[in-house]
């Protein structure tokens, strides 16, 4: 029946075949791999699913060597990906016609492809292989006896091959490119070299630590960098923590000729970004520069390629190294990713960093419950003292932060603010009335905040002033109204700002005189109010104070215009950028005027506060936030 094939027509041929498949006799099957070529796609489909039978019969026709058999042969074996029958393709390199021996040759490269495929396309890395590892290792059996009979065959694609299946272990064939007389080690020099394609770029990472290869190896890395592909590299970058392939890295001369062009770092897939740490952590690079390339990955949409990072600042380094890197890890606590975010404290906190209370300021409102509760175990051991040591150096939101930390942490911190405040140091006061004032605290500290009003320091009085803006008693209104007689000036404008958070309108006569009789802070701070009570008074208050004769008066008034974007005072700015006697008026009326954006949108949001005796400083007339001191922001107590 099988010798009739050839001969048959293609009814009779199908009907022939059909019978022999389903006998599955193994001189049936071995004369359907004879005639493979004269069979439909149909048919050698059938044949292809019988793949576990056809050891026995592809051995039979390798045995003839004769006609198109053993060309079948190799067909058969590269469309069933059978890695398990390798060996059957390198029989036809040793004993094959130099025809055969080139089909081998391609065939030992396709099974090599087709051995990771899974992994290529699969862009997460994580899908399970497709074949078990024994075939597999099979396969590499019969690649690295392609390479020992590369003498015989010179068939460059068994080579290819090799790389392909590299970095899984192969060291029969290391074994034999490390000698200096191996044909194949000039053919492999030449491939790594020139470093065209993914699997020779991986081999120069692979194989940089066979002596006779490394320098090929180190030219491949390079081209590959020109040539944009090093990121085929990058997956094997585990491999450069190797002794010998860190000892090799460490004699170059210039290691930022290896770097890849981490501008494409999104375009990377995971598994290649996240080799992509380690591979820079293996360069030996300056530690500054290193850091750089690092952080670059710090915002990448992968979280392993982040933890990735992490690992590569402070893996495998002594506390010291791990302090030069530790301001790069600090930036990791604020990681969308929890787990990342609690590796990077825990690192700092291991270090004892010195930074670390800056930080913990910020994390003690963390969305992550976990990272909370460990700043905030952090900020309890450090304690009020800590805080009020820091806090001149704190920003704003830093100082709320650790404040309302505190505020639920220690239950002494109130009695402590308060020893501050009655301290003979007027410093101190003005600390303690600060830390009151940011935090909101002004209504548990209202009796020695009125108290303090009447201060015979101005500075202390005019923060202990502004400070009663968050305080809610019949008693510290009265005060502020009061205020409103001071002798200072400082003490009145902030007076003027802490009736106005308190949206008190008792006061409305006074603001009135203000605003026409006062000196130029508490006046524009008596328009500004006026503004917010939207009474009919005060664009005409302001549209005299722009007129006014003295030249701060003029000035508060323009910041005051810039401030609350008024269209209405458009023209009567433009005059004084014409007209006015004073350069610095006339050039900052111009401004104000040739800002017609500024103008026509709606009041910004009120900037924070400064802090309480800010505004005691001697006014400068250049300076629009000394001329008139800006409103202050209500910031609900903490203890809400």
């Amino acid at each position: 029946m099988v010798f009739a094939i050839p001969t048959a027509d293609a009814t009779s041929r199908r009907l022939i075949a059909l019978t022999l498949l389903e006998r599955r006799d193994p001189e049936g099957l071995a004369g359907l791999v004879e005639f493979f070529h004269l069979l439909d796609s149909d048919l050698q489909g059938r044949l292809l699913d019988l793949n576990e039978l056809l050891d026995r019969p592809l051995r039979m026709v390798c045995a003839k060597q004769v006609g198109p058999g053993p060309a079948n042969v190799l067909e058969v074996i590269r469309q069933a990906r059978a890695h398990r029958l390798g060996y059957l393709v390198i029989e036809q390199l040793r004993h094959g016609s130099e025809t055969t021996r080139r089909e081998a040759g391609q065939a030992v490269l396709d099974l090599a492809r087709s051995a990771i495929l899974a992994e290529e396309q699969d862009p997460t890395g994580h899908q399970a292989p497709t074949h078990d590892a024994r075939p597999i290792a099979q396969l590499i059996t019969a690649v690295e006896e392609g390479v020992a009979l590369y003498r015989h065959h010179q068939q460059d694609t068994v080579l290819r091959a090799l790389a392909t299946l590299c970095p899984r272990p192969m060291q029969r064939a290391l074994h034999l490119l490390n000698e200096l007389r191996n044909p194949a080690l000039e053919p492999v020099r030449n491939m790594l070299e020139s470093a065209t394609d993914a699997p020779a770029v991986r081999a120069c990472v692979a194989w940089l630590r066979v002596s006779t290869l490394t320098e090929s190896c180190i030219v491949g890395l390079r081209r590959s960098v020109v040539n944009d592909n090093v990121v085929h590299a990058l997956p094997m970058s585990h491999l450069l923590r190797s002794p010998r392939s860190v000892e090799t890295l460490a004699g170059l001369r210039d290691p930022h000729t290896l770097v890849p062009n981490v501008e494409r770092l999104e375009r990377l897939t995971p598994t290649q970004s996240r080799g992509l740490p380690g591979y820079i952590a293996a360069l030996p690079l300056p530690a500054p520069r290193q850091r750089e390339l690092l952080m670059r990955t710090l915002r990448h949409r992968d979280a392993m390629t982040r933890l990735s990072t992490l690992r590569c600042l402070y893996d495998g380094l002594t506390p010291k190294a791990i302090a030069d890197h530790a301001e790069a890890i600090s930036h990791f606590t604020l990681d969308a990713d929890e787990r990342i975010a609690r590796l990077a404290y825990r690192v700092l906190l291991r270090i004892r960093w010195s930074g670390l209370a800056q930080i913990s300021l910020k994390l003690v409102n963390s969305p992550h419950a976990s990272l909370r509760a460990l700043a905030g175990r952090y900020m309890s051991q450090m304690g009020f003292d800590r805080l009020w040591e820091a806090w001149p150096r704190l920003g704003a939101p830093q100082r709320l932060a650790a404040g309302r930390a505190l505020i639920k942490l220690d239950p002494n911190f109130h009695s402590q603010l308060a020893r501050q405040l009655a301290h003979a140091d007027p410093e101190r006061k003005l600390r303690a009335i600060s830390m009151i004032h940011q935090l909101n605290q002004g209504n548990l500290f209202e009796k020695a905040l009125v108290r303090l009003a009447q201060h015979t320091d101005h500075v202390v009085a005019s923060a202990a002033v502004g400070a009663l803006g968050s305080g809610e008693s019949p008693e510290a209104l009265d005060t502020l109204e009061d205020s409103l007689d001071h002798k200072d000036a400082r003490v009145r404008a902030n007076a003027v700002e802490a009736l106005q958070q308190l949206q008190s309108t008792r006061h409305i006569d006074r603001l009135l005189h203000m605003a026409d009789h006062e000196e130029n802070r508490p006046r524009a701070n008596a328009i500004a109010a006026l503004m917010d009570m939207r009474t009919t008074d005060a664009l005409g208050a302001l549209s005299r104070m722009l007129s006014d004769h003295r030249s701060p008066h003029r000035n508060s008034a323009l910041w005051l215009v810039e401030q609350a974007g008024l269209i209405e005072m458009a023209r009567h700015v433009a005059e004084l950028s014409v007209s006015d006697p004073d350069p610095k008026i006339k050039n900052r009326a111009r401004e104000t005027v040739q800002s017609p954006i500024t103008l026509m949108s709606p009041p910004p949001e009120v900037s924070p506060a400064p802090a309480p005796g800010s505004s005691d400083q001697s006014p400068a007339e250049d300076s629009p936030a000394d001329q008139s001191v800006p409103a202050v922001t209500h910031t609900p107590s903490p203890t809400q």
